[in-house]
């Protein structure tokens, strides 16, 4: 069996377990109320993922639950996890949450790797910047996703979603690592197993399967803060052909 048939099996089992962090996404948020911890968050989603039969999970902490913006940049800009775990913060009107999934399938041991973000109960005139801007960041990744074949670079990647941010004034949050996203692969833990989608990385895309989650900010236009926004899909790349997204192309409210 080659890498190619091999990556393509794998790939089914990925758009799976994206499409069941989209669901349990779209299941628990809605439900959140004002009061309600990090902490407690994270148990919602992991009672919904073990409901439907998901109790593995890829990193050391399980569910990530980052409320407001100041947390979000600290679980991009370290690999501390002591740090990035569900805290006791509490959620309250207009606030940004991030919530990161990454399920594993028992059998074969792969993982999904999904995240997404919207503001709770925005407050008319307050909040609908940090709303707006969730959508131009996801606009702009879904675009950049559409335009990506077996042929592309990681480098090339990285460079247009750069470009991108640059005409659209957003400014970059690298991670601790430095890029973009990573393949998936099954099994282990091993570091040496990943590519890293970064600066001129000459690695093509075609055969893999990637996390692809750039990060960007820009500051508010009025008042102090900053706005962030932060998506993460996994892509199927086949060596000849347009990348596939994997999981529910259904887009989420970014409001709730």
């Amino acid at each position: 069996m080659n890498r190619s048939q091999t990556s393509s099996e794998a790939a089914a089992i990925v758009d799976r377990l994206q499409r069941t962090s989209h669901d349990v996404f779209a299941k628990v948020v809605p439900t959140l109320q004002a009061g309600m911890t990090e902490v407690e968050i994270a148990v919602l989603l992991k009672n919904e993922f073990a409901r439907r039969g998901y109790i593995e999970f890829w990193y050391d902490v399980p569910i990530f639950v980052m409320i407001g913006a100041e947390r979000l940049l600290i679980d991009i800009i370290t690999n501390d996890y002591g740090r990035k775990a569900p805290s006791e913060k509490k959620l309250r009107n207009g606030d940004v949450i991030y919530i990161d999934l990454h399920p594993v399938d028992s059998q074969t041991k792969q993982w999904g790797d999904w995240n997404s973000m919207a503001v709770f109960h925005p407050r008319p005139g307050i909040d609908d910047e940090q709303v707006a801007f969730l959508d131009e960041v996801r606009t702009i990744h879904r675009s950049v996703i559409d335009t990506l074949t077996g042929d592309t670079t990681a480098g090339e990647l990285v460079e247009q979603y750069l470009q991108e941010y640059a005409d659209h004034r957003i400014s970059v949050v690298w991670d601790h690592r430095k890029n973009f996203g990573h393949t998936m692969h099954q099994g282990p833990k091993l570091e040496s197993k990943r590519f890293f989608l970064t600066e001129g990385n000459p690695e093509k895309l075609g055969s893999h399967i990637w996390a692809v989650e750039p990060s960007g900010f820009r500051k508010k236009k009025n008042s102090e803060g900053l706005l962030v926004g932060r998506f993460e899909e996994c892509i199927w790349v086949p060596e000849s052909g347009k990348a596939k997204l994997l999981g529910s192309d259904i887009v989420l409210p970014l409001s709730f």
